[in-house]
């Protein structure tokens, strides 16, 4: 483990830590590998759903170390899953 803080961008383990942390939620959701969630979940520049959760991880969670992101990785999935239930609502 690093004693690098992973919140300095362009990081190596910065980048990992994000991916493996929306890979975690895409699939406790499952999100479908499609772009339909972009606009809800990302900034709307990302290529797909997957890059849309990674920025919403990485804007939610700027100060993340490994340590805090096994035990963070409960509240993101509840969280997350309060913002899909509120994007669901808004779009039916």
């Amino acid at each position: 483990m690093t004693d690098l803080p992973l919140h300095i961008e362009g990081t190596q383990t910065y980048h990992h830590m994000i991916k493996r942390l929306a890979s975690a939620l895409c699939c406790a959701y499952n999100i479908p590998q499609g772009d339909q969630f972009v606009l809800l979940i990302g900034d709307g520049e990302e290529a797909n759903n997957h890059h849309a959760v990674e920025t919403w991880v990485a804007t939610s969670l700027r100060d993340l170390d490994e340590s805090t992101a096994k035990v963070l990785l409960p509240h993101l999935v509840e969280r997350f899953g309060q913002q899909l239930r509120q994007w669901e609502t808004l779009a039916w």
